[in-house]
């Protein structure tokens, strides 16, 4: 019931409430304020907001007389939980768990003394806002686990409450910073304290400066002691590769890796040692040029690169995002310039989404846990050799018309033990070994299945 009340609440709060919130924080909201909690709070979690929906509440024309009723009944309950949006805010009630607030005049700077009261908050987000990146009001709240800054910006003060700066970051369990030039609270000194961080966020943030997150002092490097799960660094371009690959290498806990959007990076890193890597998003990297294994986790199970760009939203599950998030059409106007992909090894790969990317030639997905392909859906018109070798678990592959793509290489294998000097990894120029042509288009094929319904 808390769960729904407090969602409640944000829904019929426009100004505090995003598009699609239940399905981006819903979860981290309702552990982070202690609604759901014990050792199997995330999970419990997790699942609660998969069911939930708040398309069923009432429409605009009633919606205040209905939830009112509840408000009443649960008037204490729900105080400690407050969306706001407004010009001008000077007191924060000190009963306050969670705090949403949207500033309508974002000019106006955040009183110093805002949350000097606020030692029970755990949940803070602010919108449109403008307060002090080196000294921020908030420092005082030594609860805080869930903090989300979007459009906010810096006043230029040096002035701050007279704390520890960064002692509230300590207890952090979710960072989300979108639209927010604030690299300070990124930087390596910050990320050294955040060693409960489980999930970091960041979108759309631009700046002269190098995201410097790995970097730390010879004296301190408790990176190591991370324990973060999710990481997104979607439509950002201090995105450094060196750096990211040495920090994935301190956080062998990372189950999810977001990169969509990043398009000035043109080779990707080394996450190999990511053991623990599940989900890798590139939707929208449209500078990469090719992916190999020798840089991927095996343990890698999803795989997502959407030519047509980043999804509008996410959901927070370890998952590659859904159809109804992706975008309809290519949303911009450059080609991604990716033009081989292979996973080969990965073999509990099962999920592979790809589409809109016209200069791939080579896909090779031997030895994998995939299970089906859409060669139409994808919309690579250039693919000119196709490796599914050792894919035991593959059932079909959609192919109606030959000429999208126009292959000239196929070679696919069922059987969990494959002939490897097919794959263009292991043999360079293999496709002598094959002899059937059809239509001068198709040259060369090999298919092993032992499977009839394959056929």
């Amino acid at each position: 019931m808390d769960c729904w009340l407090y969602m409640s609440l944000l829904h019929y709060n426009h100004g505090a409430f995003t598009e699609h919130d239940e399905d981006i924080h819903a979860c981290n909201y309702w552990v982070c304020d202690g609604i759901v909690s014990g050792e199997h709070a995330w999970e419990a979690a997790c699942r609660l907001s998969e069911v939930m929906r708040l398309d069923c509440l009432h429409s605009n024309e009633n919606k205040w007389n209905w939830f009112n009723r509840f408000v009443s009944e649960y008037q204490d309950k729900m105080s400690r939980w407050i969306p706001i949006t407004s010009t001008y805010i000077q007191t924060i009630p000190q009963e306050a768990t969670s705090y949403f607030l949207t500033l309508q005049e974002p000019k106006k700077a955040l009183l110093i003394e805002l949350f000097h009261q606020s030692t029970k908050l755990r949940v803070l987000k602010l919108s449109c806002c403008s307060f002090s990146f080196a000294s921020p009001p908030f420092l005082c709240c030594h609860n805080l686990r869930f903090l989300w800054v979007d459009k906010c910006k810096d006043n230029g003060s040096t002035d701050g409450p007279v704390e520890k700066k960064g002692t509230c970051f300590q207890s952090l369990w979710v960072l989300d910073i979108r639209h927010t030039n604030w690299t300070w609270i990124l930087s390596p000194e910050m990320m050294e304290l955040m060693t409960e961080l489980r999930e970091l966020n960041v979108k759309a943030v631009r700046s002269s400066e190098d995201w410097n997150l790995c970097t730390t002092t010879p004296k301190s490097n408790c990176l190591h002691t991370i324990v973060m799960l999710m990481l997104r660094i979607v439509e950002s371009s201090m995105y450094l590769k060196v750096l990211l690959q040495d920090f994935l290498m301190e956080i062998g806990h990372l189950e999810l890796l977001d990169l969509s959007g990043n398009t000035s990076m043109d080779v990707l890193p080394n996450l190999s040692g990511a053991s623990r890597l599940k989900v890798l998003i590139l939707d929208g990297c449209d500078g990469l040029q090719t992916v190999e294994p020798t840089v991927l986790p095996m343990a890698l199970e999803s795989f997502s690169f959407d030519g047509f760009g980043p999804a509008s939203w996410w959901k927070h599950s370890v998952q590659i995002p859904e159809k109804q998030m992706r975008p309809r059409a290519a949303t911009g106007e450059a080609h991604p310039r990716i033009s081989k992909i292979s996973l080969k090894g990965c073999t509990r790969l099962k999920n592979v989404f790809l589409r809109g990317l016209p200069k791939l030639k080579e896909l090779n997905l031997s030895k994998t846990a995939v299970e089906a392909l859409d060669l139409e859906y994808m919309e690579t018109k250039q693919l000119e050799q196709l490796f599914l070798l050792g894919c035991e678990y593959l059932r079909s592959v959609r192919w109606i018309d030959m000429k999208k793509p126009a292959l000239k290489l196929l070679c696919v294998d069922t059987r969990e033990k494959a002939i490897s000097s097919l794959d263009s990894d292991d043999h360079e120029g293999s496709h002598s070994y094959f002899g059937v042509q059809k239509d001068g288009s198709l040259q060369h094929v090999h298919v092993v299945t032992t499977d009839a319904r394959f056929l």
